[in-house]
């Protein structure tokens, strides 16, 4: 739906017809809500679906508060996990990746003896899986430089990024939900997951 302010009453009526035991809401903080909204007024007086919304929806928090609390206990809520797995790493949205990735390229560095990016950029898969785990630049030099091949596992958890293409091979999320004052929260249980 576009950032207009149109009425959405209608999709979510349209949404709704065929009675899904689902509705997902990929949509920024603003548009989502708008739909969540209209789907909690189409659904007052009957059961609402199973709402899965993604992490942008975290920043209305306003307009979760206001939904009927039967509507916003349906919502369940998938990010990409975005905070550091371990105690001692950076705070922040994504700063654990953040940091990870400056680790990797050192390592990288190290590996291939250059820190020219033509050369380095082929070795940055290698130290991140097959080798002996290590969770810091410091400790992962030290095994190098005993001439162990190393696993580079950081703030953001296991790394390992594939050798053709570079990409990460597993992904990590996390599910939360919404408590009363529209703030998220981890869910209980299954607060993790990783995904190929």
């Amino acid at each position: 739906f576009s950032g207009d302010q149109e009425n959405l009453s209608e999709p979510a009526a349209e949404l709704l017809a065929a009675d899904p035991g689902v509705v997902v809401v990929l949509g920024d903080a603003d548009d989502g809500s708008r739909l969540l909204t209209a789907l909690d007024e189409a659904t007052r007086d009957g059961t609402p679906p199973a709402i899965i919304v993604n992490d942008a929806i975290r920043s209305a928090r306003q307009t979760v508060q206001a939904l009927s609390p039967g509507f916003r206990e349906q919502i369940v809520g998938v990010s990409p996990l975005s905070r550091s797995v371990i105690d001692t790493g950076p705070s922040g949205f994504f700063t654990a990746h953040a940091f990870d990735c400056v680790n990797l390229i050192a390592l990288a560095a190290v590996e291939a003896g250059s820190d020219a990016p033509t050369k380095f950029r082929a070795h940055i898969p290698a130290v991140s899986v097959g080798g002996r785990s290590c969770s810091s630049f410091q400790d992962c030099a030290e095994l190098m430089a005993d001439g162990l091949r190393v696993d580079y596992n950081g703030a953001s958890g296991a790394v390992e990024l594939s050798n053709s293409t570079g990409d990460l091979n597993r992904a990590r999320f996390e599910v939360f939900r919404f408590n009363a004052d529209g703030v998220d929260e981890p869910m209980p249980g299954t607060s993790t997951f990783e995904a190929p």
